[in-house]
């Protein structure tokens, strides 16, 4: 039987020791935890939390890409990319990022340097001066304005008639010249005023006679009816504004004598109008104009040989 070798022996146990050792180790020092216990039934998750989603800002304006050099190493290159050398600010950046103004008569700051200071404005200090006196200058003479309220002139009422009328009704008669009234009713001056506008003026102005004028309207009325150069209408008109006096009280048996008289005159220009105002006498003032005498004169009046007088004098009878 050969001889074993001790040492190869001691070798061959040692090698076994050590693996039953790291086997041993590997089983028995594993957590029991680990080992045994199941798995953990899942759990419902908790609810994560809502986060809003960030606004999105549009992406930065694009840097200037500065060329790749050969001379350059890149990574120094990328670093003159991503930031751009800094530059100096102006004095008006300075003030807009609320930099301050260097004293006067001191340097300006380095962030100053190589750009123009300029002084701020110098605060508006009001000053009380004494107060200057100035020459009076004259004035060049000029014409006096024209108030149409003193002007029979069509030119001064913008050639319409309404506006005069208007003005006369309104009462704003106080300013007209007599004389010059009593010339446009006697057809003397037209004053710039057609004849078709001569009749509706007129009528006003005999009207302002009447209220104004009360105690010479009598008198004047006469004038124009007496007058043969008046035009027939403002004849016509005054026998009218006559019996007006009469029917307000103005005046009384001195009026009615002075329109019988008118109608004996047979006028055609005035006969049918003093006709007519007779008979609204005798309505108004029957003690002052008898209704059988106005009856009477109408009966005459058929015989005249103005159409008008005798179309008048029938409608009175027929009433």
């Amino acid at each position: 039987m050969p001889t074993r070798n001790p040492y190869l022996l001691a070798s061959l146990a040692c090698l076994l020791l050590a693996v039953g050792a790291a086997f041993w180790l590997r089983q028995d020092h594993a957590p029991q935890a680990a080992r045994n216990l199941p798995e953990p039934a899942p759990t419902a998750k908790a609810a994560e939390p809502v986060t809003k989603e960030p606004t999105k800002l549009p992406p930065p304006p694009l840097s200037k890409v500065i060329p790749l050099r050969d001379d350059v190493d890149p990574v120094l290159q990328d670093a003159r990319t991503a930031r751009p050398p800094r530059r100096a600010l102006s004095d008006a950046e300075v003030l807009a990022k609320g930099g301050v103004w260097p004293a006067a008569g001191s340097p300006a700051s380095p962030a100053l340097s190589g750009f123009p200071v300029v002084a701020p404005p110098a605060p508006s200090v009001s000053v009380v001066s004494a107060p200057v006196v100035s020459a009076p200058v004259a004035a060049a003479p000029s014409a006096p304005a024209a108030n149409p309220l003193h002007s029979l002139q069509a030119a001064d009422w913008k050639n319409q008639a309404n506006q005069l009328v208007n003005a006369l009704r309104a009462g704003k008669r106080v300013d007209l010249d007599h004389a010059l009234v009593m010339d446009f009713l006697q057809g003397k001056d037209l004053f710039g005023w057609p004849e078709s506008s001569r009749n509706w003026i007129g009528d006003e102005l005999m009207i302002v006679l009447v209220k104004d004028l009360p105690e010479r309207a009598f008198a004047d009325l006469r004038i124009i009816q007496e007058n043969p150069a008046a035009p027939a209408a403002m004849r016509d008109y005054s026998v009218q504004h006559i019996g007006d006096l009469v029917a307000n009280g103005t005046i009384d048996q001195v009026g009615v004598d002075y329109i019988w008289q008118t109608l004996a005159q047979n006028d055609p220009a005035t006969a049918s109008t003093a006709l007519v105002i007779l008979h609204r006498l005798s309505e108004q003032r029957p003690a002052l104009v008898p209704a059988a005498r106005v009856a009477e004169a109408a009966r005459k009046l058929l015989a005249s040989t103005d159409e008008r007088s005798q179309i008048t004098a029938k409608s009175i009878l027929r009433k």
